[in-house]
């Protein structure tokens, strides 16, 4: 029995749908080798820094970064948009990445 609701039931359950021009971010995200930017190491986290987070190579939010575990294991992010904190375990898949320079990253 599952008694914790996934990331993604909260946002489904929420309404929370992905930016509307996400496949001209993406590309717009390449690194110069036209390549994804790697994940972030999420020990290495800041309090209040912006990140997309990804599952399964698609972007299903962004949010910024409230409090973390040390070890990396866990961490917190309020959603943008007012769509509320979610808690990602690293066990569970979830890549966090900062959004690229220059990309608008907004709320839906």
């Amino acid at each position: 029995m599952n008694i914790r609701p996934s990331p993604e039931q909260i946002i489904h359950e929420r309404q929370f749908h992905p930016v509307h021009t996400m496949a001209r971010r993406d590309e717009a995200s390449l690194n110069d080798n036209g390549q994804q930017p790697s994940c972030l190491a999420w020990d290495s986290l800041f309090e209040g820094e912006l990140v997309e987070i990804l599952h399964s190579g698609k972007i299903t939010g962004v949010g910024t970064v409230d409090s973390f575990m040390s070890d990396g294991s866990t961490v917190w992010i309020w959603m943008n948009g007012g769509h509320g904190r979610v808690m990602l375990l690293s066990d569970d898949g979830y890549c966090l990445r900062r959004p690229p320079k220059g990309g608008s990253t907004q709320a839906s």
